[in-house]
């Protein structure tokens, strides 16, 4: 009884897994499986070296580190971009013909036709929906611009 229990357990886990792994985007699925598997070589490596089996754990140890050091660099320097701490540059406003240009639209459209096709567009870059914040961002813009200049 108490194997069948283990055994169900065991199923249920790796069931919640998997449909954990199918709904994970590639490169973060990536990186889980290198920290992953980076950590459990350093934790079996520490294990068999404080058995007694430093020869073999030693090795398995610091490979685990090798994987995981450049993790814990990037940690350090606050994630992929770098240092956080330091605001972005700030970026030069928009003129109103870069703003019609971003929005993909000629210079005199009426008020509606910008919203239009700014909602067109922001479904299909915001963040919200796996696109670029960045993007949203000059978008948004690019409608004010307008907006304010036909008031």
């Amino acid at each position: 009884m108490p194997a069948l229990l283990i055994g169900l357990a065991a199923l249920l886990i790796t069931i919640a897994i998997g449909r954990l792994l199918a709904a994970a985007e590639p490169r973060s699925l990536a990186r889980l499986l290198r920290v992953g598997g980076a950590l459990a070589a350093l934790l079996i490596g520490a294990v068999m070296t404080l058995r007694g089996l430093g020869v073999i754990g030693g090795p398995i140890a610091l490979a685990g580190l090798g994987f995981l050091a450049p993790n814990l660099l990037r940690l350090r320097r606050g994630g992929p971009g770098g240092d956080r701490r330091s605001p972005p540059p700030p970026e030069p406003d928009l003129t109103l013909d870069e703003a019609f240009a971003v929005l993909g639209l000629e210079s005199g459209a009426n008020a509606e036709e910008v919203k239009d096709a700014h909602r067109r567009l922001i479904t299909r870059v915001h963040p919200d929906h796996g696109g670029s914040g960045w993007m949203a961002a000059k978008l948004n813009r690019a409608k004010d611009v307008i907006l304010e200049s036909l008031r």
